[in-house]
C-alpha cells in the first residue's frame, strides 16, 4: 500500500494538522492580545500626553503670571521654574517617544500587518500621530531657540510662547485621541473577528476529521461486519461497495474477493457434478470464472504426436467463428503446450507481443483476435488412457490474472479437469471421448462416469 494511503500515516497527518492548527491559533490569540495591548497602551498613553501637556500650560501660566521683576527674583525663579520648565518637557518628550514606540508595535505585529489596510482607522491615526509629533518636534526647537543661553535663559519668552501654542498642541492631542480611540475600537473588532473565525476553523476541522473517520472508517467497518455474518449464514458471493479508505478499504476488497472465491467453490462444486457434456463443463467454468477470476475465455486443446487441436471453446461465439484450430508443434506455442506435463501451468504474460513475434503462428493470431487477452494461462492433464489435454484460460484484464486469481485457478484446476473428463463420456463423436470411453471401460451398463471430489473439495477448503 502506498505510504500515504495508509491510515495510520493519514491519521498521524491529520493530529500533526490539528496540532499546528491549535498552536496556530493559539499564536494568532497571542497576536490577538499583543494588538489589543498595544491599542490600549495607545490610548493610556495619549491620555498622559494630555495630562502633562496641562502641567506644562500652568506651569508657564504660573511663571507669566509671577514673573521676576529684578535680578535677584530672577535668579531665584531660574533656580524653581526652569528646573520645572525641563521636567516637564523631558516627560512630554518621553511621552512622544512612547507614543511613537507604540506604533512602532503595532506595525511589528503580524495581525495587524494582516488587518491594516490603506483607509483603515488604525491607518489614519498613525498619519495623524506622524504629523502631532512632527509638529512638537518643531515646537521644541522654537521653544530652544527662544529660550536661548541656558546659562540665563529668557523664561518669560518661553512662557509666552507656550501659551501662544497650548491651544493648537491640546487641539492635536484632543484629535489624535478621538482617532485612537476610533482606530481601538476597529482593532477590538477585527480581534474578535478573527479569534472567532479562528475557533469555527479548528472546529469545523474537528468535525470534518469526525464525520471522514466515521464515513471511511466505521461505517465501512460496520457494512463488513454485518457482510460477514451474512455471508456466514449462507449467503456466499455476498460483495460490499468499496467505500473506505487506507486499511478499511483493503478489508473490504479483501471479504469481497473471499466471498466470490467462496461463491465461485461452491456453484463449481454444485454445478460441475451435473451431467454435460464437455461444452457445458466449459461455460459452466466460464460463467462461474468470470467475476472472480476474470477469464473471458476458456478452450479445450487435444495433444498428440501430430500436433495440438483445439477441440472446444466457449463462448460458442468464438468458437464458431475460429478457423485455425491446429497448432503445429514445431513452432514456439506448439513446444510450449508440448512441454507441459500432468498437473504443469502455460503461463504466457503478453499474448499480443508474442503474437506479433511469431507472426506465422495462425492460431496465436487467432488468439489474440478473438479474446484481445493479456494474459494466458493454461493447466496440462491427462486422461486415465494417457492421452493429453490443456484447458487454456484467457482474460482481457489490463494487468493480467492477479497473484490471488492464478492461486484460486490453481487451487480449482483440479475439479474442473476432472468435470471436463466426465463431460467426455456424453462427447460420443469427440476423439477425446473416444479415447476416454475406452481407457475407462464404459459398457451398456454404466450410464455414467463417477468423478471422486472430496479430496479436491478439502484441497480447496484448505487452501481458502
Amino acid at each position: 500500500m502506498p505510504f500515504f494511503n495508509s491510515l495510520i500515516t493519514r491519521s498521524v497527518l491529520g493530529g500533526v494538522l490539528l496540532l499546528f492548527s491549535i498552536i496556530a491559533m493559539n499564536a494568532g490569540h497571542q497576536w490577538s492580545r499583543d494588538l489589543q495591548g498595544s491599542a490600549s497602551v495607545w490610548q493610556t498613553k495619549l491620555e498622559v500626553l494630555t495630562d502633562d501637556l496641562g502641567k506644562l500650560s500652568q506651569l508657564a501660566m504660573n511663571y507669566k503670571d509671577n514673573a521676576p521683576r529684578d535680578f535677584v527674583s530672577y535668579e531665584r525663579d531660574l533656580a524653581v521654574f526652569y528646573g520645572q520648565f525641563q521636567r516637564q518637557l523631558e516627560a512630554l518628550d518621553n511621552d512622544y517617544r512612547m507614543l511613537n514606540q507604540v506604533s512602532n508595535d503595532l506595525n511589528a505585529n503580524l495581525l495587524f500587518q494582516w488587518f491594516n489596510q490603506s483607509e483603515s482607522p488604525a491607518n489614519a491615526a498613525l498619519a495623524l500621530q506622524s504629523n502631532v509629533v512632527q509638529s512638537w518636534n518643531i515646537f521644541r526647537s522654537d521653544l530652544n531657540e527662544t529660550l536661548g543661553d541656558p546659562a540665563q535663559p529668557r523664561l518669560e519668552w518661553g512662557a509666552e510662547q507656550i501659551l501662544a501654542r497650548e491651544d493648537a498642541l491640546f487641539q492635536q492631542a484632543a484629535n489624535l485621541s478621538n482617532q485612537v480611540i476610533t482606530a481601538g475600537q476597529w482593532i477590538e473588532e477585527r480581534n474578535q473577528n478573527f479569534n472567532d473565525t479562528m475557533l469555527v476553523l479548528v472546529a469545523v476541522y474537528v468535525l470534518i476529521s469526525f464525520a471522514t473517520f466515521l464515513l471511511f472508517v466505521i461505517r465501512p467497518v460496520v457494512r463488513t461486519a454485518k457482510a460477514c455474518m451474512q455471508v456466514a449464514d449462507g449467503q456466499y458471493g455476498l460483495s460490499v461497495d468499496v467505500t473506505g479508505s487506507g486499511e478499511t478499504r483493503q478489508l473490504q476488497e479483501a471479504f469481497n474477493e473471499l466471498s466470490a472465491r467462496a461463491a465461485l467453490m461452491l456453484d463449481l462444486v454444485g454445478q460441475l457434478s451435473r451431467t454435460g457434456n464437455i461444452t457445458d463443463k466449459l461455460n459452466t467454468i466460464l460463467n462461474h470464472s468470470q467475476n472472480a477470476l476474470g477469464v473471458n475465455w476458456v478452450g479445450f486443446v487435444e495433444l498428440s504426436d501430430d500436433g495440438a487441436l483445439l477441440s472446444k471453446s466457449v463462448p460458442a461465439d468464438i468458437d464458431r467463428d475460429w478457423k485455425h484450430r491446429r497448432v503445429s508443434l514445431n513452432k514456439s506455442l506448439g513446444k510450449q503446450l508440448t512441454s507441459i506435463g500432468q498437473d504443469q501451468w502455460l503461463d504466457i504474460s503478453n499474448l499480443a507481443e508474442m503474437a506479433l513475434k511469431h507472426h506465422d503462428e495462425r492460431f496465436l493470431r487467432e488468439l489474440h483476435k478473438h479474446t484481445d487477452a493479456t494474459h494466458v494461462m493454461g493447466y496440462g492433464f491427462t486422461c486415465p488412457r494417457q492421452h493429453r489435454f490443456v484447458l487454456l484460460f484467457t482474460t482481457r484484464l489490463e494487468s493480467g490474472f492477479s497473484q490471488h486469481q492464478q492461486e484460486l485457478m490453481r487451487a480449482l484446476a483440479r475439479l474442473m479437469v476432472n468435470a471436463v473428463i466426465d463431460g467426455m463420456d456424453n462427447e460420443p463423436s469427440s476423439p477425446a471421448a473416444t479415447t476416454h470411453k475406452i481407457s475407462t471401460g464404459s459398457s451398456a451398463s454404466h450410464d455414467e462416469t463417477v468423478v471422486d471430489l472430496s479430496a479436491d473439495i478439502d484441497a480447496l477448503q484448505a487452501r481458502s
